[in-house]
C-alpha cells in the first residue's frame, strides 16, 4: 500500500509560516514534470513563494511526491529556462531574485489566477475545486456511472407524489430547515430500519440527515482530520471522493482492492501515518465486491488502537442480492467509537436522491449536527417529511421488494450470458449486492480495454473501462455498466453487445 501512492500524492514543504501543497496525479492527462513547475510558478505568482525562498531540492522533492528525480529536475529545469528560480550552486534552488530588482514580468505563462488581493495559499483547493466542477459539468460518465437506477412505478409512483404533494402544500414546512439535524421523524424511522437490516444501533439524536453522500464526506473530513494528514482510500473508486481530500490538503494514502474487498494491512497504514480511512465495505465501487470479515476486524482494531477513523459508506448494501448482507462495520465491536456510518437513499427512491444521512461517532453527535447545520446545505423539510411517509408506507415496501428482485434476476441473466466468454479473456466479477456489473479483463488481456471500449461507445448503457477509476494502486482492467439502470430491452442489447465483443476476442492475447 505504501508503494503504490506513487500515482497521486500531496507533498507539504513547510517554512515558518506556510505549508505549500504541490501535487503529482498520473490521471491527469498533463505531464508531472508540467504539473509540478505549474503549480510552482503559481505559487510564485500568488505571493505563496516570495523571492529569494529556498525550494526543497531535487532528491527530497521526489521522495515526498513519490515520483522520480529525473521528473523533478525537468520541472525546475523548464523554472529556469523561465527565469521563475534560479540555482545557487552547492545551496540549491531559490524563487529568482531578478524578478524582484528587474520589476519585469516573469515568463508570460507566469499568470495571476486569482482575484486582485487574495492570496494564493489556497490554491490547491481551488484547482481542486474547478476541476470536479469541469468534470460534472462536462457531463463525464463516470459521474453519472450510478445514476439512473430503476425509479418508481405505479402505486408506488402515485404514493410518492401523494405525500410529496401534501407536504409541499403545509406553510409551516417552506423553510429549508438548516437549523436542523433533519426532521425528527425520518431520523427515528431511519434509526429504526437500520436497527432491522443492519445491525446498528443508534438514536435519532446520532443520525444527522444530509444532502447526499458528498455532504456526509465533506462534514466529515472537516471535523475529523487537519491539514497534512493521510487518509486510505480504495482504488479503483468513484470519482469526487479523492476531490474532496485534495481540495482540503488532506493525503490519499491508496489501496487496491481484490476478491476479498479492499487490501488492508495495519501495518503499512502505521507505516504510512494514516488518520483515516473512507470505505465501502459492504458494496466497493465500481467492483461490487464486500470486504472480508477478517480485513474488517484488522481495520476497526487499528482504528481503535491509534485512533483513527473510518468513514463508512453503505449504500449499495440495500441492493443485497442474498437474504444477510454482511454486518457494517458501524455495527461491529467499538464501532459506534470509529465509524462514520453514511448512505442515503439514491438507489432505492430515487426522487430523494438528493437526501442522505450519516450517524455520528458516540460522543461527537453534536458536532457533526452543529457542522450540518453551518453548511447549510439540506434537504428542505417538506421532502424530508414526504420521504418518511413513503418509508413507512406498504408502497415503499412493494417498491423495494421489486427492485431486489430484478437486481437478482438482471444478475442471474448476466452470469448465464457470460458462461459463453472464454476464461482466458477474463472474468464476470461475482458481487453480493450493488447495481453495477464488472468485467474483470485477464492479466494477458489487459491491453484490450480501450478497445472494447470504444467498441461499445454506442450501446444503449454507458460500457466505461475500470482503469479509469483507478487512480493509486495497480490499475484494474476490464469494463464496468449500471446492470440496473434503462428498460429490460436496454439492458439486454448492452449485455449481449458486451459479451459479443468479447466472445470475439477469441481469446487472443495482444
Amino acid at each position: 500500500m505504501g508503494g503504490a501512492r506513487n500515482q497521486q500524492v500531496i507533498a507539504a514543504m513547510t517554512r515558518s509560516n506556510t505549508v505549500l501543497f504541490v501535487q503529482a496525479r498520473k490521471d491527469r492527462d498533463k505531464p508531472l514534470f508540467r504539473q509540478i513547475a505549474d503549480q510552482i510558478r503559481s505559487h510564485v505568482a500568488g505571493g505563496v513563494l516570495t523571492v529569494g525562498e529556498r525550494l526543497p531540492g531535487v532528491r527530497k522533492l521526489a521522495k515526498m511526491l513519490s515520483v522520480s528525480e529525473d521528473t523533478v529536475t525537468k520541472a525546475y529545469a523548464t523554472l529556469l529556462d523561465e527565469g521563475i528560480i534560479e540555482a545557487r550552486p552547492r545551496s540549491g534552488y531559490f524563487v529568482a531574485k531578478k524578478l524582484a530588482l528587474t520589476g519585469a514580468t516573469p515568463h508570460p505563462s507566469v499568470y495571476q489566477k486569482f482575484p486582485a488581493g487574495m492570496p494564493a495559499r489556497n490554491a490547491l483547493a481551488i484547482e481542486e475545486a474547478r476541476r470536479f466542477f469541469d468534470a460534472a459539468r462536462g457531463g463525464d460518465p463516470g459521474m453519472a456511472l450510478v445514476q439512473g437506477m430503476t425509479g418508481l412505478k405505479g402505486a408506488e409512483q402515485k404514493q410518492w407524489i401523494a405525500e410529496a404533494t401534501r407536504y409541499a402544500r403545509s406553510p409551516w414546512l417552506q423553510q429549508d430547515g438548516s437549523f436542523s439535524q433533519g426532521d425528527l421523524r425520518l431520523r427515528r424511522i431511519i434509526a429504526a430500519r437500520l436497527r432491522e437490516f443492519r445491525g446498528i444501533c443508534c438514536e435519532a439524536g446520532s443520525i444527522v440527515v444530509t444532502a447526499g453522500m458528498r455532504q456526509s464526506l465533506s462534514i466529515a473530513l472537516s471535523l475529523l482530520f487537519a491539514q497534512g494528514e493521510a487518509v486510505l482510500l480504495e482504488s479503483p473508486s468513484l470519482p469526487g471522493i479523492s476531490a474532496q481530500l485534495f481540495s482540503r490538503g488532506l493525503r490519499p494514502d491508496w489501496c487496491g482492492v481484490d476478491e476479498a474487498g479492499v487490501a488492508f494491512d495495519p501495518a503499512s497504514a502505521q507505516a504510512s501515518g494514516c488518520r483515516g480511512a473512507v470505505v465501502s465495505d459492504a458494496c466497493q465501487m465500481p467492483l461490487s465486491v464486500a470486504m472480508a470479515r477478517s480485513r474488517k476486524k484488522q481495520m476497526l482494531i487499528w482504528a481503535r488502537t491509534s485512533g483513527a477513523v473510518i468513514i463508512e459508506n453503505d449504500e449499495g448494501s440495500v441492493l443485497s442480492l442474498t437474504d444477510a448482507p454482511e454486518m457494517p462495520l458501524r455495527a461491529a465491536p467499538f464501532g459506534e467509537e470509529c465509524v462514520v456510518y453514511c448512505s442515503g437513499f439514491s438507489l432505492i427512491v430515487p426522487p430523494a436522491g438528493g437526501i442522505g444521512f450519516l450517524v455520528a461517532p458516540k460522543g461527537l453527535e453534536k458536532a457533526f449536527a452543529g457542522a450540518a447545520m453551518l453548511s447549510g446545505s439540506v434537504p428542505p423539510l417538506a421532502e424530508q417529511r414526504a420521504l418518511a411517509a413513503f418509508l413507512e408506507s406498504e408502497a415503499f415496501d412493494g417498491h423495494l421488494r421489486r427492485v431486489r428482485t430484478l437486481a437478482r434476476k438482471r444478475r442471474s441473466d448476466l452470469e448465464n450470458m457470460f458462461l459463453e466468454v472464454p476464461e482466458s479473456i477474463g472474468r464476470l466479477q461475482r458481487v453480493e449486492s450493488g447495481a453495477l456489473a464488472c468485467f474483470v479483463l485477464a492479466p494477458g488481456q489487459a491491453a484490450l480495454e480501450g478497445r472494447l471500449a470504444e467498441e461499445l461507445s454506442g450501446e444503449p448503457l454507458p460500457v466505461l473501462p475500470l482503469t479509469r477509476f483507478s487512480q493509486g494502486a495497480e490499475p484494474v482492467a476490464g469494463l464496468v455498466f449500471n446492470a440496473l439502470a434503462g428498460t429490460g430491452s436496454e439492458f439486454l442489447e448492452t449485455a449481449g453487445a458486451l459479451v459479443r465483443v468479447l466472445r470475439n476476442c477469441g481469446g487472443r492475447t495482444v
